[in-house]
């Protein structure tokens, strides 16, 4: 898998800096970024010194964190305002993880009932004036939903600054990322923590959803039918793991975080159609989403 070459086939433009005038060309101390392809703006005005990213950045911390990730099977690129570089173990690599934690899978007949989730490598180099963050996340093999989970005390994430030097500093950008690889059994003995934590439903959601003292009707009815749907998503997902499903209000943390990330990954409404990586973002910066996290992974 050349690496490289699938980064700058998905973003084959630059973004450049070009001065912003006023009326009648008046001139202005501001600049503005835009792409090379098409003029499209992009992030917000930035002053003389601020020196844009290039492709070449994007694929050395791509390579780096493939490096230190071990074996891989899949990089999906996207531009969201910035590039995102996705980055999924293969099969094999995947299967050994698992295979160490649940040495009854060793025949390689997952249970009916396992809840699955394999980690992935989430690169990204944005122009908003933050630095380059790489960041390990798991994909939830039953909803393909990717996942970002707080880790008390330790760090899941680790920003990288920006520097013009950064294609000839793959070794040591190799030892940053890999940083973040051994935090794997952190992360997932945080959510095996979760899955066995029982949690009261209702209890989760007024945390995550305060109704104000003073709500209207109307929010009160909205605020049962996002209940409703929430308790359905739960239900939904305990039938396709195989799991004893009932209407009972008692659930696992893992379970209430993910009705609650599901919910408003696929449930709520948006104003566009967004795309799956999209939502992907959407949800795991939401305010709601990060309140249901701080409450199942405490």
């Amino acid at each position: 898998m050349n690496i490289a070459e699938i980064i700058r086939n998905a973003f084959p433009f630059s973004v450049v800096r070009l001065p912003l005038t006023g009326p009648d060309g008046l001139v202005s101390p501001h600049y503005g970024l835009f792409r090379d392809d098409n003029s499209a703006s992009v992030g917000s005005a930035v002053t003389r010194k601020y020196v844009p990213h290039e492709t070449d950045d994007v694929v050395a911390l791509a390579e780096a964190a493939s490096l230190a990730f071990g074996d891989v099977a899949d990089v999906k690129a996207h531009w969201k305002e910035g590039h995102y570089v996705v980055i999924t173990q293969s099969a094999d690599s995947r299967r050994s993880v698992y295979d160490a934690r649940y040495p009854n899978s060793k025949g390689h007949q997952i249970r009916p009932d396992s809840d699955v989730y394999t980690p992935t490598m989430i690169i990204r180099a944005g122009y908003d004036g933050r630095a380059f963050s790489a960041s390990l996340a798991v994909n939830r093999m039953v909803c393909r939903n990717l996942l970002t989970v707080p880790v008390q005390g330790k760090a899941v994430s680790r920003t990288i600054r920006h520097s013009n030097s950064l294609p000839g500093r793959i070794t040591d950008l190799v030892q940053d990322i890999s940083l973040i690889v051994q935090q794997q059994d952190d992360l997932f003995n945080t959510i095996d923590q979760a899955a066995r934590t029982t949690v009261d439903m209702a209890k989760f959601l007024r945390a995550v959803y305060p109704i104000p003292a003073n709500s209207t009707v109307r929010q009160l009815k909205n605020f049962e039918q996002r209940i409703v749907d929430i308790m359905g998503r739960l239900y939904d997902e305990r039938q396709k793991l195989g799991k004893t499903s009932n209407n009972s209000y008692d659930a696992t943390a893992w379970e209430a975080f993910n009705a609650v990330d599901g919910y408003d990954r696929w449930d709520r409404r948006r104003n566009s159609d967004p795309s799956q990586f999209d939502r992907d973002l959407l949800t795991n910066s939401d305010s709601s989403v990060q309140r249901a996290a701080a409450l199942a992974f405490s």
